[in-house]
């Protein structure tokens, strides 16, 4: 046998042996949260979040950093959640585009009178090269009637969500919104104590009022 045809031989069967060993554990769901924004004057926030459906890596693929999860499926989930009432309530699930297979984002970008407008990013991809091309950004308008559809562009009307510790001008209802992938803590007075009111519930995939309200 030549050593050319030993060669390929051997790389052969050394891929033989490897296919086997990059495997995946059994498919498993998360949810986190992505970006809260809340509503003018009100006790009322919007929030994004991402849902996730995979395999984890096991053997050969978690190294060498720990491996990459085989995606199965996204969504982004679209939640309006009052303080008041202690609801969280879900207006929209957009499963996600073919376009963004790889870094797949949801978030909401600000307010309108009587919807939420949200955007998704993330880039198509490649099983050889990973993410390719530009970013993709779709950009949605959410009716808190649970309408939703595409928009061309942000109206010059939306609020934009601010990062401020005190009252605004005109602002009698004090409401801020903090995010961890895991829940949500809101304030309701300047310098208050933040409060945790709402936590995702992994076994359903639902943003809910928190257990330890």
């Amino acid at each position: 046998m030549s050593g050319i045809r030993q060669g390929r031989l051997v790389g052969a069967l050394v891929l033989v042996a490897f296919i086997p060993a990059c495997t995946y554990g059994p498919a498993q769901e998360h949810t986190r949260v992505e970006n809260v924004d809340e509503r003018f004057n009100t006790h009322t926030f919007a929030a994004a979040l991402n849902w996730q459906r995979f395999r984890p890596p096991t053997g050969l693929s978690q190294f060498p950093d720990g491996g990459s999860r085989l995606v199965l499926g996204e969504a982004a989930l679209f939640y309006v959640c009052d303080v008041d009432s202690a609801s969280a309530r879900l207006l929209a699930r957009i499963p996600r585009p073919k376009e963004m297979e790889s870094g797949f984002a949801p978030w909401i970008v600000g307010w309108g009178n009587d919807c939420v407008y949200a955007k998704l990013t993330g880039r198509r991809h490649s099983w050889r090269r990973g993410a390719i091309g530009d970013l993709n950004l779709w950009l949605y308008k959410i009716g808190l009637d649970g309408s939703c559809s595409r928009v061309q562009a942000l109206p010059d009307s939306v609020r934009l969500g601010v990062q401020t510790g005190i009252y605004l001008p005109g602002e009698t209802t004090f409401l801020r919104v903090g995010a961890a992938h895991d829940g949500i803590e809101v304030l309701l007075e300047p310098g208050g104590p933040r409060t945790r009111l709402f936590a995702v519930n992994q076994a359903r995939g639902t943003l809910e009022p928190s257990r330890n309200r």
